[in-house]
C-alpha cells in the first residue's frame, strides 16, 4: 500500500475573517469539511492565510486557530441544538462555554509586524486525536486591531493509503 496525498481542497471561510475585530469571544468559523469516505485517511493537514491589518505588534499579537471535529453525521459539537456555537457554516460566531469545550487548540499564527500576510498549517488529526468525519476551523483574533478587509483563505490536504 502506498501513502498518497489528496489534491488541496478549499476550506470555505467566506468573508468571516474580513475585518474581524480583536476579541476573546468574537471569532470566525470556516464551513465544515467532510473527510473522504473512499480512502484510508491517516492525517488531515489544514493550512490558512491570514492578512494582518494595521496593528501595534508585540510578543502576544496573534490569531489563535482552533479545530472542532465529530464523527456524528448530523450534529455539531456543543450542548444542545439550541445552544450550539458551532454551526458548520462560514461566518462569525460568539464563543461561549459550549463552543470552548468543543474546540481543540490547533496553532497560533503570530503577527510580529503590521500588514503582513501570514501563512500557517497544522494537523487536524494530531489536535483532535482521531480522524473526524466532519470538522472545521475557528479563528480568534488576538492582535489588538481588526484583520485586513480581504485576502484570507484556507485549504486542506488528506494523507491516505490505498
Amino acid at each position: 500500500m502506498a501513502i498518497q496525498r489528496s489534491n488541496p481542497a478549499t476550506l470555505s471561510i467566506g468573508t468571516a475573517l474580513n475585518s474581524l475585530g480583536s476579541s476573546a469571544t468574537a471569532a470566525a468559523q470556516s464551513a465544515e469539511a467532510t473527510s473522504s469516505s473512499t480512502a484510508n485517511i491517516t492525517d488531515i493537514v489544514a493550512n490558512w492565510t491570514i492578512v494582518i491589518g494595521t496593528i501595534t505588534a508585540s510578543a502576544s499579537t496573534r490569531v489563535d486557530v482552533y479545530v472542532w471535529g465529530t464523527n456524528d453525521d448530523t450534529g455539531y459539537p456543543g450542548a444542545t441544538a439550541t445552544a450550539e456555537v458551532i454551526t458548520g457554516s462560514a461566518g462569525t460566531i460568539t464563543l461561549s462555554a459550549n463552543g470552548n469545550t468543543a474546540l481543540r487548540f490547533l496553532r497560533s499564527t503570530v503577527a510580529h509586524t503590521t500588514g503582513l500576510t501570514m501563512k500557517s498549517e497544522a494537523s487536524i488529526v494530531n489536535a483532535l486525536g482521531f480522524v473526524p468525519r466532519r470538522w472545521g476551523l475557528v479563528f480568534v483574533n488576538q492582535t489588538g486591531a481588526a484583520l485586513a478587509a480581504s485576502g484570507h483563505s484556507a485549504e486542506y490536504v488528506e494523507t491516505y493509503y490505498n
